[in-house]
């Protein structure tokens, strides 16, 4: 992994935190194409942002985990994992879920440009793209607000009952929104597996619903996050989601130590 320290903001300019430290903004580009070798070199002629280089898709993934990056420049075209892949894997971590990322692309790989929603990448270019006009779409998307694909999201512990198959076992919330919550424990299902989920806000009665698992951190994983499955509400009782959207709310408001048995 490069790291070259230079400093940008979204708006352009160098803008500092209330400790007077200048705000840097990360630019993480995965690919080894002589594209990314003339972008690299702009960005540092520039200084505008700390750059952020992977060789290979496991790297990149290794990286946006560790130094959390503002965009990530994505070669559809990897060593190891195709571009695709690469996508699935950010958008399904929570850590990366809402970083946004610009794809190069091939000749052969018009599909992406029909199926850009299904990657939840922001644009795709050609990898031909004069370097200076990638420059500028990587300054518009730093300055541009974007909106978050998921619902608000509180880190809040509650107690959970899941029940797959003929297993039932118990956990508990790491974090929890209206359409799903991180469910902490030491053997998660398979990802995909269809769980029955039983949990209680404060002050209020049990909730049941189906779920199903979306992402999991196995023990022997190495992630900030500790092992278990984040998994995304299937079916819940009519009254649950305003319930929890306004409870999130609460506790995104004045964040408690909010604990249910």
């Amino acid at each position: 992994m490069g790291l070259d320290r230079n400093v940008s903001d979204r708006e352009g300019k160098a803008k500092s935190t209330p400790e007077g430290r200048a705000l840097t903004r990360r630019i993480l580009l995965v690919g080894d194409k002589p594209v990314f070798a003339a972008l690299h070199q702009g960005l540092l002629r520039s200084g505008e942002s700390k750059v952020l280089t992977a060789a290979s898709g496991g790297e990149g993934l290794r990286v946006a985990l560790t130094v959390p990056p503002d965009v990530i420049l994505l070669d559809a075209e990897l060593p190891d994992l195709d571009g695709f892949e690469m996508c699935r894997r950010l958008r399904v971590d929570p850590l990366t879920e809402a970083i946004p990322v610009i794809v190069l692309t091939g000749n052969s790989q018009a599909p992406w440009h029909q199926n850009i929603a299904e990657t939840s990448a922001v644009a795709s270019v050609p990898v031909g793209i004069d370097p200076a006009r990638l420059l500028n779409m990587i300054r518009m998307v730093l300055t541009t607000p974007l909106s978050r694909r998921v619902a608000p999201r509180a880190s809040v512990e509650l107690g959970v009952d899941y029940i797959h198959g003929e297993t039932t076992a118990t956990g508990r919330t790491l974090n929890l929104s209206q359409d799903g919550m991180f469910i902490v424990t030491p053997s998660p299902p398979e990802l995909g597996a269809h769980i029955i989920v039983h949990f209680a806000l404060p002050e209020s009665e049990p909730l049941e619903g189906t779920a199903q698992v979306l992402w999991v951190r196995r023990p022997e994983l190495e992630h900030p996050y500790p092992a278990g499955m984040a998994v995304q509400f299937l079916k819940l009782p009519p009254e649950a989601r305003p319930a929890i959207a306004a409870f999130v709310a609460r506790s995104l408001a004045k964040p408690v130590s909010t604990k249910a048995g």
